[in-house]
């Protein structure tokens, strides 16, 4: 829970991402997984660095990759963002989905 101006803001679903960060120094190429996670609060999806109002969003797609991982498509009337994913959690993009169609009406 955050309080914004005195108003109680919760998330309502959260769902892990990743982000891989390459690094290449001399000969040495290294890999290293950033953990970080998209929040959905009753006005908005949040990742990290990023920050959609309900209002801007179209839909969120999934497309499985492997046996478990995959990536997260956001649908925003400003473009398409994707984010890989370890594994897909569909309870949480339906209530995604659900959020966006509530916010439309």
């Amino acid at each position: 829970m955050i309080l914004k101006g005195g108003v109680k803001v919760e998330v309502i679903a959260s769902h892990p991402y990743i982000k891989v960060v390459r690094e290449v120094t001399g000969l040495e190429k290294t890999e290293t997984k950033d953990k970080r996670e998209l929040r959905l609060y009753q006005t908005k999806l949040t990742t990290k660095h990023r920050e959609f109002n309900i209002e801007d969003l179209i839909d969120v797609a999934t497309r499985k990759i492997g046996e478990e991982g995959g990536l997260i498509f956001i649908h925003t009337t400003s473009g398409l963002f994707s984010y890989t994913v370890e594994e897909i959690d569909k309870t949480f993009i339906h209530t995604v989905n659900n959020l966006i169609r509530e916010a439309k009406k």
